[in-house]
């Protein structure tokens, strides 16, 4: 269970350390790069696929199967790149 825990951190680190990489391409509102996607997908992928193993191999209700993914929402939350909208006049 700890090696689960230990994915996780190394994942949201992951995710956060993404995020940054592409801080100043958010802040000028410019489109993020193909690469960007792929790793943020392959992050997210990889937290989907531990979050269910966790809950074939440890969830007894679907309450504990549904605590299993937050860690995934999370790292959605971090990588998921929000559009501003511009002002046109």
């Amino acid at each position: 269970m700890a090696i689960f825990a230990i994915l996780y951190f190394v994942l949201i680190i992951y995710a956060v350390a993404l995020r940054l990489g592409i801080r100043s391409q958010t802040k000028l509102n410019q489109p993020v790069g193909l690469l960007y996607k792929i790793q943020a997908v392959i992050g997210v992928g990889i937290s989907m696929a531990t979050a269910t193993t966790i809950c074939i191999l440890f969830a007894k209700s679907p309450v504990e199967w549904l605590v299993q993914y937050l860690p995934t929402v999370l790292i959605i939350l971090i990588v998921v790149v929000w559009r501003k909208k511009s002002k046109s006049l």
